[in-house]
């Protein structure tokens, strides 16, 4: 056995009572006391009764002392038993027991605890049993007692009406305690179910709130993330494009310009510090809360040719119309596509090449649009297949047409078709958000391929935002 420190077993756990315990301590009080009612009544008084009546009284105390043990958990058995222990009490002529008063607390938990069906059952039988009790105790009256109360003489009967009050007193009056009781908690448990319903309720309508919410934050992070990886995608893809072009170009100067490489070195060592600036100033703007990251500056459109121009490449700008200031989102709207269009122009067109830049702020056709074109002539490795005669030579370019097969050994593309990566799903994304569109073309020209790739911005949608 296992015993503790003190070398004494461990204290037992305490279990719960069960709950029909106090029905059984109610049961075991009125057998004990009808028990000991029966075998020392007359002891006073010196009157011995007859063994049989004895026997009655114990058969009336077992039943009546069970009808108590059913009263709460098992009212409809308990008034049952209650109806037997009264017939028999009368048919055998015995005298009444203090026991018999364990009737009202049966009559309360039928009224209390019992089911429907047994609450109606227990509460017409208590006045019809209590005629019969009286029939049978005082007999029938006679036909001339019906006609004496019928001429209006209450006298001829004194007994019934007291003699019934008498009898359901006992049982009335605590039925009718327990249908009060029953009708409270009733009640009472509706109000805790409305409660409960109304805080069920509550805590769903808070939960889908909640679940709400999160699914907003996690689609405005999945969008933060988005916005992060396109304005990323276009510094680094611009700032690469930039140097590669530059590069290309230092590789085509003789060994002895070395004045020209130097300079060209010295455009690669801007473009790459650019970049690095640009990359801080978006991730610093997406931190900050309601920021836009990477929003070009007034003015930025011409400054971002410029750049690019100033980095040793052919660009030639022109400008329609005059420019407006645009809202943050629509101004890094434009600039982003500006941006990205001038990349393109930079990777696929032919090195050293021309790169046309038109900028057209409203126009006689187009008076609330901005319509950003960049063209250049596509890397040469051939000549390009031929035109068929009658057939539209402004044919658009889709995304997603695979390069032809190149004929040089840095396996560059023949025919290139224009950027159908990131670049391209990025710049419709971001027109779409304002209303704008993207549209490219490829046509003959006289040096080559000339790509054109064309944006237009609603500019109503600046009044409007």
């Amino acid at each position: 056995m296992t015993v503790d420190s003190t070398g004494r077993p461990p204290a037992v756990a305490a279990r719960p009572l069960p709950a029909y315990w106090p029905d059984l301590a109610f049961a075991a009080v009125v057998f004990v006391v009808g028990v000991v009612e029966a075998l020392t009544r007359g002891l006073d008084s010196g009157v011995v009764l007859p063994d049989w009546e004895i026997l009655v009284e114990i058969v009336l105390v077992t039943v009546f002392a069970t009808a108590a043990g059913f009263f709460r958990l098992r009212p409809g058995v308990a008034l049952v038993l209650m109806w037997l222990a009264a017939l028999l009490h009368v048919a055998a002529g015995v005298y009444p027991l203090l026991v018999e008063a364990s009737v009202m607390a049966i009559a309360f938990g039928v009224a209390r605890w019992g089911r429907v069906t047994t609450v109606w059952v227990g509460g017409l039988s208590i006045p019809a049993v209590g005629l019969v009790f009286l029939l049978l105790r005082w007999g029938v009256p006679s036909p001339s007692t019906f006609t004496t109360l019928a001429e209006g003489n209450l006298t001829a009967i004194p007994w019934v009406l007291p003699g019934m009050l008498l009898v359901m007193a006992p049982l009335a009056v605590p039925f009718i305690a327990g249908l009060a009781v029953r009708a409270v908690a009733s009640s009472r448990a509706s109000q805790v179910a409305a409660e409960e319903s109304r805080d069920l309720a509550q805590a769903q309508r808070e939960e889908a709130e909640h679940a709400q919410q999160q699914a907003q934050e996690i689609a405005r992070l999945r969008e933060g993330q988005a916005q992060l990886a396109r304005d990323v995608h276009d510094v680094v893809g611009h700032s690469l494009a930039v140097i590669l072009a530059q590069a290309e170009a230092a590789r085509t100067l003789p060994e002895t310009d070395v004045a020209g490489m130097r300079d060209a070195m010295g455009n690669v060592a801007d473009s790459a510090r650019q970049s690095l600036r640009d990359v801080r100033q978006v991730l610093s703007t997406t931190r900050t809360p309601g920021a836009h990251g990477g929003a070009a500056r007034r003015g930025g459109l011409t400054e971002l040719v410029e750049g690019v121009a100033a980095a040793g490449n052919d660009v030639r700008a022109t400008v329609q119309g005059e420019p407006v200031p645009l809202p943050p989102e629509l101004d890094q709207v434009a600039y982003r596509v500006l941006q990205e269009m001038l990349t393109n122009a930079l990777k696929h067109g032919r090195p050293g090449g021309p790169v046309w830049v038109e900028q057209t702020w409203g126009g006689p056709f187009q008076p609330d649009e901005l319509r950003l074109e960049v063209a250049n002539v596509v890397r040469d490795a051939g000549p390009a297949p031929a035109t068929p005669a009658g057939l539209d030579i402004t044919q658009p370019i889709r995304p997603g047409d695979p390069p032809a097969v190149s004929s040089r050994e840095d396996d560059v593309p023949a025919h290139p078709a224009p950027p159908s990566g990131m670049g391209l799903v990025s710049m419709r994304q971001r027109l779409d958000s304002v209303g704008g569109r993207l549209d490219l073309h490829r046509r003959p020209g006289p040096d080559g391929d000339v790509v054109t790739a064309t944006a237009w911005l609603p500019l109503h949608a600046a009044e409007v935002r």
